[in-house]
């Protein structure tokens, strides 16, 4: 994490909280000026050579400094991490220890960990702790956490969810025949849902997405179970994931092939079906290569080309989704 000037409502946020958990001060902004020259000697030193208006923070050439009384309340735990933040941003030069300023966040700290009874660790293992910001860059004040929903939740079994994803799925496309499969597996269950033409996978993945009982991050490799609104009740639907899987008919591929071939002025190839899957065989005339065509603009062979067209474009008229009334997670 790189080094950098803060803003001026941190330092409004410090001089607040020094008067609040410290002791009163007469004078905030000399209070406010300390902090910030402090910080900015810190950071000049870190980026040796550099001109102060170049350095990592608000482009200010002046640095002048006036205490304005902050709009944001802060809790105690945010206090505490913006004191972390600007002690971690103001010790890169070998005064730092023995100056005014180090003396006033240590004092600050040990204040916060007093008033919350807790170590400077037990601090930073709080929920509350990941959720408040390490900089201070605006002054706008934060909206209440809305209270936990108290009301008891229903759970619907799987065969049940895949009956409202069908009913999901004929509102929205009456004119498509879906196939909706319940698949049981060790440790969990799932939904697969079919079709042939119609809409492309893209437009109706957010449909099927909202009956998602659970889902993964990749960030923290964790899974979250998810509680959802549904008809005015808190729900959980019986399935894990549902997915959704589209096949091409052997005429919609065809009509594709014959636009794109229109479009790049070149021979149609060979469609051909093995079973009810249709392809395009690889040959001289479908590996031919088209110049700036295809997802990435630098060229696509004639068949990939078609394909990636082809699942890409819905088979409807005009593709249209209406989603249930389910909401996000409550």
């Amino acid at each position: 994490m790189s080094a950098f000037i803060v803003s001026r409502l941190h330092i409004h946020q410090l001089v607040t909280a020094l008067d609040t958990y410290v002791s009163p001060t007469e004078e905030p902004t000399a209070l406010g000026a300390l902090l910030w020259q402090e910080n900015i000697t810190s950071i000049s030193s870190y980026y040796q050579n550099e001109l102060l208006s170049d350095l990592p923070g608000p482009c200010d050439e002046t640095y002048v400094y006036e205490y304005v009384t902050p709009q944001r309340p802060l809790s105690a735990v945010e206090v505490y991490k913006v004191a972390c933040c600007y002690r971690y941003q103001s010790c890169e030069h070998p005064a730092w220890e023995t100056s005014d300023a180090c003396h006033a966040i240590e004092a600050l700290c040990a204040a916060i960990e007093q008033h919350l009874g807790k170590t400077a660790d037990q601090i930073r293992a709080l929920p509350a702790w990941n959720k408040a910001d390490w900089e201070i860059y605006d002054d706008t004040p934060r909206l209440p956490d809305p209270p936990p929903d108290a009301r008891p939740v229903r759970k619907i079994d799987l065969v049940e969810t895949a009956k409202l994803v069908r009913k999901a799925l004929k509102a929205a496309y009456p004119t498509v025949k879906f196939s909706v499969r319940c698949d049981r597996y060790s440790m969990g269950c799932s939904i697969d849902v079919f079709w042939t033409d119609g809409p492309t996978q893209s437009q109706v993945e957010p449909l099927l997405k909202q009956f998602d009982r659970k889902s993964f991050d990749g960030m923290d490799d964790s899974t979250h179970y998810h509680t959802q609104e549904y008809q005015g009740e808190r729900v959980s639907f019986g399935a894990d994931y549902v997915h959704g899987s589209r096949s091409l008919s052997l005429a919609f591929l065809t009509q594709i092939a014959e636009k794109v071939c229109k479009q790049y002025q070149v021979p149609v190839p060979e469609v051909t079906a093995n079973g009810s899957h249709p392809y395009i065989a690889s040959t001289p005339a479908s590996l031919l290569q088209i110049p700036g065509a295809g997802r990435f603009g630098e060229g696509e062979c004639l068949r990939d080309l078609i394909h990636h067209t082809a699942y890409s474009t819905s088979a409807l008229p005009k593709p249209r989704i209406r989603l249930m009334p389910i909401l996000r997670a409550v």
